[in-house]
């Protein structure tokens, strides 16, 4: 048994380090990270053929916010500096958290929300990746406060 275990973990090893050797390094192309962020539950988003995806930055001054709102589509939000509140509303119920640099979160088509600078004193940035948005219809839905946070 241990014979077989070493020529399958020989023929395992030898595609890896092949694999490595065949791959194509980049030429004349680089890419830069704008945000990374961990989620702390599962994320999904829909893209529908002739919609708009779009990439925003978000920067908020001290106590900034973004007021209440939605979007048509899924929203997927990474915080690159600083701290912000996200106040959601669904279904008659609120939900406040506060996220700081290097996590994410998610908003959805149903959540009517406003994200707001943690700070009093200091700036904070976040990247956001907006799908789903209708070709020429509108990035961003404006909401009335609906009280209930």
């Amino acid at each position: 048994m241990r014979r077989i275990h070493v020529v399958v973990a020989g023929v395992v090893l030898a595609g890896l380090v092949t694999g490595v050797a065949l791959a194509t390094p980049p030429s004349g192309a680089t890419s830069t990270l704008l945000s990374a962020g961990a989620f702390t539950s599962n994320a999904h988003a829909n893209q529908s053929a002739n919609a708009v995806a779009q990439i925003v930055r978000v920067d908020f001054a001290q106590g900034g916010s973004t007021g209440w709102h939605s979007h048509p589509g899924a929203e997927i939000v990474t915080v690159q500096s600083g701290a912000v509140t996200f106040e959601r509303v669904r279904d008659r119920e609120c939900h406040i958290n506060t996220y700081t640099a290097g996590q994410g979160f998610v908003a959805y088509p149903q959540d009517t929300f406003n994200v707001t600078n943690a700070s009093a004193t200091d700036p904070a940035e976040m990247v956001v990746v907006l799908f789903d948005i209708p070709s020429g219809g509108p990035a961003r839905i404006d909401r009335a406060d609906p009280g209930i946070c």
